[in-house]
Formats: structure tokens, C-alpha cells, sequence
């Protein structure tokens, strides 16, 4: 019996990701996960792309995080049943946050028209806003059909930080441009010069929130989506 984890190349986090996970599985675990051949393209897994893999031997440690640290009782998935982890919430804030950074470098992003901090989080939503509010970060869990988010303001997704600063993932630059750009006076008409400056890279952006963030990577100025589509009502994502 093996363990594996199998990232989509399409992710450009993919691989930084699984060499992360990795390199703390042997050291903090004693665990000899190594990458392996690379998995073809297939219509029969989550995605079409080929993906990057890496495998470990199975110990009876796993099976004690399973069913002890997590609370799964044999059967038990963590895609359709939730953890069972209050203990968790009586421990210290830098164990919290690096829990919370394995989550959202796996299942996170940053949605840039919305300036928050997004992750799957279905279904343990109740635990991961319980567990946010333990650190005094504020929380919205949102049905997006068929998963729930949790999102948090980018300011306060740096300042845990929710990306993990080592692995210094696409997620974790981008939340940074999110976080310490800067917004127009609210109620403002934004200037003239401003909107001619944007207006390309609006037109090369495949949606609303990748020019949101293209905006703030090249000018430092944070817009909403629906700022975006006020100014360029006859822009069509792609």
C-alpha cells in the first residue's frame, strides 16, 4: 500500500506545491515521499492535463492522523464528510496558520474583482470559520453549487499570511499585489487618464477578475469586477 498526491499540470502551483509537501512530509513526518513518473493526460481523472505525481509508503502514522487527528472513522472521505478536529482549536496560532496554509495552497486563490481570499471549503465550512475566528479573522462561507467558499479580505489573508510565505506560490504573489494596492476614493469617478491606462489591459484579460489583478499588478490600483464592467460595459470575458 502506497500513498500519492497527483497535481494538475494545468495549476501553475502545481509543482512548487507538491515539492513542498514533500520535503515536510520527510522532515516533520519521516515520510519518503519522492516524485515519481509523471501522469499522461486523461479523460477518466479530475482534470485533462497532465499531472505531476509523488508517492510514499503507507504507515500505520497515516492511519493514526486519519482516524485520531481528523476524526474520519474507516469509510470516511474528506471530500463529502466532515473533520472532526476541536482540538484544534486550543492550539497555537502558528499551528492554526499552517493548517490553514495547507488548505488554501491546495484549494485557495485569490479573486482579485472581490479583493478577498477564497477556498474550497465544503465540507467543513462551519470548522474553517470557526477555526479563522480563532484568530480573529472574519469570515463569509458562500454556496458556489457544487462546494462552499470561504473568503476572507486580502489585508487580513496577508497578515496571517493564509499562502505560505516559503513556498511563495503564484497565490501568495498575487495576494500580496491584492492586499497593498491601493483603492480610489470610494463614490469617485476614477480619472480619465486612469481608464485609458487600464483600458488594454482590460481587453487582453480573459475575465473580469484577471483584470482586476493585471490592473494591480501594472498600476497598483485596486478596481472591483463590477467597477471593471461599469467603465467597459461592451468588454466579454473569454
Amino acid at each position: 500500500m502506497a500513498l500519492s498526491l497527483t497535481l494538475s499540470k494545468d495549476k501553475p502551483n502545481s509543482l512548487r506545491f507538491g515539492e513542498f509537501t514533500a520535503l515536510s512530509a520527510h522532515t516533520s513526518l519521516g515520510l519518503t515521499m519522492h516524485r515519481i513518473m509523471d501522469a499522461p493526460s486523461s479523460q477518466q481523472t479530475y482534470t485533462r492535463a497532465e499531472c505531476y505525481r509523488w508517492i510514499t509508503p503507507a504507515t500505520p502514522l497515516i492511519g493514526w492522523i486519519f482516524r485520531v487527528c481528523l476524526g474520519l472513522e474507516k469509510g470516511k472521505r474528506t471530500t463529502y464528510d466532515a473533520v472532526k478536529m476541536d482540538w484544534s482549536m486550543d492550539t497555537p496560532r502558528s499551528f492554526k496558520v499552517h493548517f490553514l496554509q495547507g488548505l488554501a495552497e491546495s484549494d485557495g486563490w485569490v479573486d482579485a474583482g472581490s479583493d478577498k481570499v477564497a477556498m474550497a471549503s465544503s465540507p467543513n465550512e462551519q470548522f474553517l470559520s470557526k477555526l479563522l475566528e480563532s484568530l480573529g479573522v472574519p469570515s463569509n462561507v458562500y454556496k458556489q453549487q457544487p462546494i462552499t467558499r470561504v473568503e476572507i479580505d486580502t489585508t487580513l489573508g496577508l497578515a496571517l499570511p493564509i499562502f505560505n510565505e516559503r513556498l511563495h506560490s503564484n497565490n501568495y504573489q498575487n495576494l500580496v499585489v491584492m492586499a497593498t494596492a491601493k483603492r480610489f476614493p470610494p463614490r469617485e469617478h476614477l480619472p480619465s487618464a486612469f481608464l485609458a491606462q487600464i483600458e488594454p489591459i482590460v481587453a487582453t484579460s480573459t475575465n473580469y477578475s484577471e483584470a482586476c489583478l493585471n490592473i494591480a499588478k501594472a498600476k497598483g490600483d485596486k478596481v472591483s469586477s463590477d467597477t471593471v464592467k461599469k467603465y467597459f460595459p461592451n468588454f466579454r470575458s473569454h
